[in-house]
């Protein structure tokens, strides 16, 4: 089946990419990296059709999505011309998205719109897990400011039903601050989803493809999340962890509560990937929630084998959001020692003033020596080399910070936290680096 994605890394850092066509916009900040990682006959390079100003050009090479895409260029076209059958769009579909693809014959790789809404629903999520006796913070469901001041236990968990990374989702300490969140300020709207804050534990993550009757398990990740001061708390992204630096009892328990989990997600249809968030408290598990999409953690699990039993997540996912079967079942977390970091740089929207000019980074592989980067190459196979790293930017020279929008990742090999029990650090190496980051991405 000839396929093709929209520049995204889940194939760009995949070993298996020369298979698969890549929707290459001229100008994007991707572009010299597609051109230098893909053959020259599986890139797609469509043709802008709409007049733009140089600035609403440069704002749509690099801000535009798929729906503006298929509509403002000639891609539906050269997609006819190329004999694609299938298109891997990033992160979501979309109605209009699966309406086209459906007039134009064309599958979608992606786990369909209407499971993506249902299981990313925190409420519904919390319902789910519920019924199928599976453990999860106590908590209840706040219908109304009545509801709120029944809260008599803090700190607790706030999440709003389509909270999406930490957008939607508040810590609150006290009855006062539930309430002004919910009645004076009212930054949020009933229904919401109330849980008691679990402590001293691990922040875990796993990923699970879920194909028709199989399943294979990811390696086991670690959010980092820190608290700065004022109480606010800053993601910085994930780092994978050695198998065994988890109890084995503590495994098992997540193997078996992962797979029930998994196989009521199978037989209610559920095609793709999901990323479930627990947290680990000595041998006790709780689910937090599900992420029925790819995000920050599947670029590695693209890049690394070894991360889902040897499989190629590029491959597998292809597979079974096109109809087929994974090609082994491996319900169970796999042995890894990996520990790579995916840092999301908008951490920095967290740690200084909002609207602060950005430089452009070049995006591609740097050599990292000494607490700073090198640019290296636009190889993507380079990443690979020892003390390298990749850097995905998507922000234009002079672009403002924006917490809610994205600014980049920078992916590395090696960890940047040093765990200890349920505490971790950024290491002096990490350290140093988010500095650096912090000098060539700020404007001075």
């Amino acid at each position: 089946m000839k396929a093709a994605s929209f520049e995204l890394l889940e194939f760009l850092l995949s070993p298996s990419r020369h298979k698969y066509h890549v929707i290459n916009l001229s100008g994007s900040p991707a572009e010299a990296v597609t051109k230098a990682s893909y053959p020259a006959k599986r890139i797609i390079t469509p043709t802008i059709l709409t007049r733009k100003t140089p600035e609403e050009l440069e704002e749509f090479v690099h801000r535009a999505g798929e729906k503006d895409i298929l509509q403002q260029t000639s891609l539906g076209k050269l997609i006819r011309r190329h004999g694609i059958q299938a298109i891997c769009p990033d992160t979501y579909s979309t109605p209009f998205l699966e309406r086209w693809a459906k007039r134009n014959k064309i599958q979608v790789i992606c786990t369909p719109y209407r499971f993506q809404k249902k299981y990313e629903n925190k409420i519904f999520f919390d319902r789910f897990l519920r019924r199928l006796k599976l453990p999860v913070p106590p908590g209840r469901i706040l219908r109304s400011v009545y509801d709120a001041y029944r809260v008599n236990s803090f700190p607790v968990v706030l999440q709003t039903p389509v909270s999406a990374g930490s957008i939607g989702t508040f810590v609150v300490r006290d009855w006062e601050e539930l309430l002004r969140l919910t009645s004076v300020e009212k930054r949020v709207d009933f229904p919401l989803l109330c849980r008691e804050f679990i402590s001293d534990a691990h922040p875990l993550g796993v990923s699970i493809l879920i194909g028709p009757k199989k399943m294979a398990f990811s390696a086991l990740r670690m959010q980092a999340y820190f608290t700065q001061a004022g109480g606010k708390s800053t993601y910085y992204g994930i780092q994978w962890i050695k198998t065994s630096s988890i109890k084995p009892k503590t495994i098992r328990k997540l193997n078996t509560a992962l797979y029930k989990a998994g196989k009521a997600m199978q037989k209610d249809g559920y095609r793709g990937i999901a990323a479930f968030d627990v947290m680990v408290r000595d041998n006790d598990i709780f689910f937090i929630e599900c992420n029925p999409r790819t995000g920050g953690s599947s670029p590695h699990l693209a890049n690394r084998p070894e991360l889902l039993h040897g499989l190629s997540f590029t491959d597998e996912y292809v597979r079974i959001l096109t109809g087929d079967e994974l090609s082994a079942d491996k319900p169970f977390i796999p042995n890894s020692d990996y520990e790579g970091f995916t840092l999301d740089l908008s951490f920095l929207s967290d740690l200084l003033p909002i609207g602060l000019p950005l430089n452009h980074l070049c995006y591609g592989v740097y050599r990292y020596q000494n607490g700073q980067l090198h640019y290296h190459s636009a190889k993507a196979d380079d990443f690979n080399e020892s003390g390298n790293v990749f850097v995905h930017f998507v922000r234009p020279e002079g672009a403002l910070l924006n917490p809610h929008i994205f600014t980049g990742f920078v992916f590395t090999h090696f960890p940047l936290l040093k765990i200890h029990g349920m505490e971790y650090t950024f290491i002096k190496e990490a350290q140093k680096l988010l500095h650096h980051l912090e000098d060539i991405v700020i404007k001075k």
